[in-house]
């Protein structure tokens, strides 16, 4: 294709450029002996149809040659640069945590808190097979034992803000013992809420919450469901099972965004909290293991 436009713009640019021709109000051509005659009212061109044009396509051709590996050096340019980036995913985003046992013991916590929030998103990568607990891969809890911030329950996800519940109780599961990509959106203006599974939106809601601002300085933990900043924990409430790419956003992530990052664990990097903080604030037995992709 790009041989053919090129061949097809350096016959205009002759046709059209060539010192021999000059503009003129009438314009005939004739086919003679193998040569073509352009002959105007000011001028007369005689092309062979031979030697020049096989100068003329030798030359178009030279060009197309180096157009041509110009592009081919343009696609090794971006192919190196997507190995590196792919290279630099994997150093921030490049392992799980593993989260053994029930109890309150094992958990990961952040208490730098957040921004006011006025929308979020939240992005995670879980793979569990437990059906007795309710376990909570997330909570973001302030001063005064308000859960500004919950997703928990994975036999039936469950979104709160603001210690309330709501429609954003869900019947969407991911205890099965698979890998499953889980987002949750949620923006003031409205109240709406979305909660995607596998990059596909499971369930949504409208007025929750509207008007509230998720509140700062809080405490984030993933493996534990808070009843106090940064502690209270509750054992059936505890996460079991491995988890990765933890990110949280300052607004709402559009669902195609949400489906793309779906597809790989390495995708994703919030602006609120990346996945790459967490491993340096574990407690308890949870252990840092490979990822999956």
């Amino acid at each position: 294709m790009l041989a053919t436009k090129s061949i097809r713009f350096y016959l205009l640019l002759i046709f059209v450029a060539s010192p021999h021709i000059s503009s003129s109000t009438r314009v005939n051509k004739t086919v003679s002996d193998g040569k073509v005659f352009i002959t105007g009212d000011h001028n007369e061109v005689v092309m062979s149809s031979t030697r020049e044009t096989k100068l003329e396509l030798a030359k178009i051709k030279k060009k197309v040659k180096l157009l041509s590996e110009s592009n081919e050096d343009f696609s090794n340019l971006l192919h190196a640069m997507n190995l590196r980036l792919t290279g630099l995913e994997k150093q921030v985003a490049g392992y799980a945590l593993q989260f053994p046992r029930k109890g309150v013991s094992d958990y990961v916590i952040i208490t730098r808190g957040m921004p006011n929030l006025s929308a979020v998103t939240v992005c995670l990568w879980i793979k569990t097979a437990d059906t007795g607990n309710e376990g909570t891969p997330l909570s973001y809890l302030v001063s005064g034992g308000r859960n500004e911030l919950l997703l928990y329950d994975y036999r039936n996800f469950k979104f709160i803000i603001n210690d309330q519940r709501f429609d954003c109780s869900t019947s969407v599961s991911a205890n099965d013992g698979k890998w499953h990509h889980i987002c949750v959106t949620w923006e003031n203006t409205a109240g709406s809420w979305k909660l995607f599974r596998d990059g596909s939106v499971a369930a949504s809601g409208k007025s929750f919450q509207t008007g509230y601002v998720i509140r700062a300085n809080g405490a984030l933990t993933l493996g534990q469901e808070q009843d106090s900043k940064g502690g209270k924990f509750e054992a059936i409430q505890s996460f079991i099972g491995e988890m990765t790419g933890v990110n949280i956003w300052d607004h709402v992530i559009k669902d195609q965004e949400i489906a793309r990052m779906s597809k790989s664990c390495l995708t994703g990097m919030g602006n609120v909290f990346q996945w790459r903080e967490f491993k340096a604030h574990i407690k308890g037995s949870v252990k840092i293991i490979k990822p999956w992709c």
